[in-house]
């Protein structure tokens, strides 16, 4: 768990941001020796939720079965837009092939915190970062670039959630999306740009992971382009 604040407020600056690494890597230690299918997928989800460095905004039963997807399509190439805490990201690298590219695009990243994060790739995984905006022409260069003319098999959108910043984003990165490829938005229940773009899914097969139809937040649209 992250220090508590009574720690926090006595430390000096440095002191804080020392013991913060210091405890964020042994759990991200934790982490990284964790593996699917040893622990599951409700298990590794679990873990994330009950520490505070590396959480996960998502809902059980939806990301589980959003694992489920990416595990069995052997997924070898993947972007996550929007990484924040970085739970969601290592969730996908359990589920990913054991030789997949993993690309986190962020607007602004803690290279402490991301040095954590990049230890989460597993076998011969590579965890990448491109930060910036995603709308910026020359950040969707160094995501073709890390992907080296291969298509993505999975792309989650995840980052502005204005219906400005959802639009631009898929209208972007789908195209680099493959043939059959996942494309996936989370937030649908959630009152806002996502949920107002959501129903543009007509356009393509789909479906909802959503645990409670009453729920307000999270959800899981997936799209098979």
């Amino acid at each position: 768990m992250p220090l508590p604040t009574a720690v926090r407020a006595v430390l000096p600056a440095a002191s804080r941001r020392w013991l913060v690494n210091r405890v964020r890597r042994r759990q991200a230690a934790e982490f990284a020796a964790l593996t699917y299918p040893d622990t599951g997928f409700a298990e590794l989800y679990r873990a994330c939720r009950s520490r505070g460095y590396f959480a996960t905004q998502q809902v059980e039963s939806e990301i589980v079965r959003l694992l489920d997807q990416v595990r069995e399509r052997d997924c070898q190439t993947l972007l996550e837009i929007g990484t924040s805490a970085g739970g969601t990201l290592y969730l996908l690298t359990r589920a990913a092939s054991r030789h997949a590219t993993v690309i986190s695009l962020d607007i602004v990243r803690d290279p402490d915190h991301w040095d954590a994060i990049r230890g989460f790739a597993r076998l011969q995984q590579r965890v990448v970062a491109v930060t910036g905006n995603s709308g910026d022409p020359a950040i969707w260069d160094k995501v073709a670039a890390q992907l080296a003319g291969r298509p993505l098999d999975f792309l989650l959108i995840d980052g502005d959630h204005s219906a400005y910043g959802v639009r631009k984003d898929f209208e972007l990165y789908v195209p680099l999306v493959a043939p059959a490829g996942l494309v996936v938005l989370h937030d649908i229940s959630l009152a806002g740009g996502v949920k107002e773009f959501w129903p543009e899914r007509a356009r393509y097969p789909h479906e909802e992971l959503v645990g409670d139809p009453n729920q307000a937040e999270c959800g899981i649209g997936v799209l098979h382009v």
